[in-house]
């Protein structure tokens, strides 16, 4: 056997990197298709300091989309959401994130967990993410996936992350616009209306918490 075959056999992905960067795949092309397609089902539901939050209902669950203007390039802040240690400083919502599996080119498998947030339990999730340009701009991509080292259990209430992502892109005023899309469910017994209400009221808050984090590391450097 050839060294570049040897070497070209080792590269290629195991059946379960496969069947997650199919997933993160999947994920990726509904995302783009969401965001050149302005869906009659989406309700504005907050219009506050320049953030807009749309909402619709689904079968799993609900959807959100957010949009507001940072700054900031389109780069530097996709990079700083996918950045772990720098997520650690500004997500209070968040208790723990760990990295399971890295499978290339800004993709990897990650292990999630959440403090009890908004009158819920704890909640954990396991999934695949992944950050890249696209056209003039940048997307972070993410999905809930199943693995076998990080089955559900008692300690948490597993969420799913059917869909979730940032897309930035320069635009004409010199900032950068962001455009997050989320579909999931929080699991547990708590009413979808009254999860996604509360939702909807931190996203504000959510967006101002980047922005000032992405700041002050800026500023530090």
């Amino acid at each position: 056997m050839s060294p570049a075959l040897h070497e070209e056999m080792e590269l290629q992905p195991s059946p379960t990197e496969a069947h997650f960067l199919m997933q993160i795949a999947e994920a990726e092309a509904r995302f783009v298709s969401l965001l050149s397609i302005s869906d009659p089902g989406l309700e504005l539901v907050l219009n506050r300091d320049t953030i807009k939050v749309y909402s619709q209902d689904t079968p799993a669950g609900f959807l959100l989309r957010s949009e507001w203007l940072t700054a900031h390039s389109a780069h530097d802040f996709i990079a700083f959401l996918s950045d772990l240690e720098a997520r650690k400083t500004w997500d209070k919502n968040q208790e723990s994130l760990k990295e399971v599996a890295c499978l290339g080119h800004q993709t990897g498998i990650f292990y999630k967990t959440y403090k009890g947030m908004l009158g819920m339990s704890r909640r954990d999730m396991i999934y695949v993410s992944r950050w890249k340009q696209h056209e003039s701009g940048w997307l972070d991509i993410s999905a809930s996936v199943t693995h076998p080292d990080f089955p559900e259990t008692a300690e948490a209430v597993r969420m799913q992350l059917y869909l979730g992502g940032y897309f930035a892109k320069p635009v004409e005023s010199g900032k950068t616009q962001v455009i997050c899309i989320s579909e999931c469910s929080f699991g547990g017994s708590i009413p979808k209306a009254i999860v996604k209400a509360a939702s909807i009221t931190t996203i504000p808050s959510f967006a101002k918490d980047i922005e000032a984090a992405l700041t002050r590391q800026k500023q530090a450097a």
